[in-house]
């Protein structure tokens, strides 16, 4: 049996919610570029993301740590990225992405919190060692429009 020849990517979703918009879009832009896709919903950790020590928290740490690329997706959460995703993001160790390939992705009701959440996002991703790329913004009123949004972001 042979290994896949296709890149792995890992998305991290920061919904609160399993199953949400969000993870859809970043799943979706993970899937439009070619990649063979892991998806971890951090809302499925919950509270154990309190302890470094437990097994499940750890085994999504290793497969962030361990992909080719990571897609970090968060909704607009009063113009920022939310606190799930931030709790999650503190336990990577110093600059733990090590210039691993970052795609961010931003889910928001309105362009102005698109701008501010893609920014903050960025920066924090660059804090931890990514190597911060072209990200996907969707508006929620462009949801329907998405493969057609993905297919211009993968052009880029």
């Amino acid at each position: 049996m042979s290994a896949d020849p296709r890149p792995r990517w890992v998305v991290v979703c920061g919904n609160p919610r399993v199953g949400s918009r969000t993870a859809a879009v970043a799943s979706a832009a993970a899937e439009r570029a070619g990649a063979e896709v892991a998806l971890i919903e951090l809302a499925e950790l919950g509270p154990a993301l309190f302890d470094p020590e437990d097994a499940r928290v750890r085994a999504a740490l290793r497969s962030v740590l361990s992909a080719d690329t990571v897609v970090v997706a968060t909704p607009a959460y009063k113009g920022t990225f939310t606190g799930l995703l931030k709790l999650f993001v503190d336990l990577f160790p110093g600059e733990g992405l090590g210039g691993v390939p970052a795609v961010p992705v931003v889910v928001s009701g309105s362009p102005e919190h698109a701008a501010a959440t893609d920014a903050a996002l960025r920066q924090l991703l660059a804090v931890v060692g990514a190597d911060v790329r072209p990200g996907v913004m969707v508006l929620e009123s462009q949801l329907e429009r998405l493969p057609e949004l993905l297919h211009a972001w993968a052009d880029h």
